[in-house]
């Protein structure tokens, strides 16, 4: 990639040790919900730092994508307020 000098270290990190550290978890016999939960927020902030490098332009173009999105957003909310009970 052209653009690998922006790329920040921290957030690079952070990411691989989320994605490593979920299945670590779950090895070792933690929750699995939690171990889940670590290693999809390190998958997304992995996701997350590929679309900036590639400039990945995102084109809401219709009613039914962007209730998809609240319903999304919506449900792992839940998800996280369930796992914290």
């Amino acid at each position: 990639m052209h653009r690998l000098h922006e790329l920040d270290g921290f957030q690079l990190f952070s990411g691989i040790l989320a994605a490593v550290a979920g299945p670590v978890m779950l090895a070792m016999g933690a929750p699995a919900g939690w171990s889940l939960l670590i290693m999809a927020i390190g998958i997304l902030v992995l996701l997350a730092n590929w679309a900036i490098l590639a400039e990945v332009t995102f084109d809401v173009s219709d009613v039914a994508t962007i209730a998809s999105a609240v319903v999304g957003v919506a449900s792992i909310a839940i998800a996280v307020v369930f796992l914290a009970r």
